[in-house]
């Protein structure tokens, strides 16, 4: 009988994690095949358009930035409290403990039950950052017929994609943020 370790307890919520990724993704795609046949049947189409006219292509080419600043800010953010959940879960485990190496901490503590929410959020919270902005840049090409609009669009719902979990790489977050407590700790002896 193998023994269970913290990494068998990612199964199930990174499985959960990869529905919600692949679901905002595919919303993204059908909504895409849905403006683009809209574009195809009837209406004037891309040449049509004038480029000093495309203020909602331009505007929604502008709001890729902020959202690449919210998302790369809030994913700080989250790491930040993750790493504080993680100094809870040792303060409140027994005094040796804090003595142990980052992956005994995951073994002796409550503290992959902890995190993995916390990954979950700042997934689903990245993930729909792109997912808005992939739908207000179809939005422009539904409008405006801005080839452009339509070709960022597929580049940000693919980065909604890029961030599709993996059990290793949610068990590499969790050893990061534990390591990145225990340099913490070293350094403020």
């Amino acid at each position: 009988m193998s023994k269970n370790t913290w990494q068998d307890q990612l199964t199930v919520p990174v499985r959960v994690m990869q529905i919600i990724v692949l679901a905002l993704a595919s919303g993204c795609a059908t909504f895409a095949v849905i403006v683009i046949v809209l574009n195809l049947g009837g209406q004037e189409g891309p040449e049509a358009a004038q480029p000093d006219l495309l203020v909602i292509t331009y505007a929604a080419l502008a709001a890729i930035v902020p959202m690449l600043i919210a998302f790369f800010v809030l994913r700080s953010i989250w790491n930040s409290q993750a790493r504080r959940l993680v100094i809870k879960a040792v303060d409140e485990a027994s005094g040796e403990s804090s003595d142990l190496r980052p992956t005994q901490w995951l073994e002796s503590t409550k503290i992959v039950s902890m995190l993995v929410p916390v990954f979950q959020t700042r997934l689903i919270i990245g993930a729909a950052l792109f997912e808005g902005t992939a739908f207000f840049l179809l939005i422009a090409y539904m409008v405006e017929g801005s080839i452009i609009a339509l070709v960022a669009a597929l580049a940000v719902a693919v980065g909604i994609l890029l961030q599709f979990p993996t059990r290793s790489g949610v068990a590499g977050w969790i050893e990061q943020q534990t390591e990145a407590v225990r340099n913490q700790r070293q350094f403020s002896r």
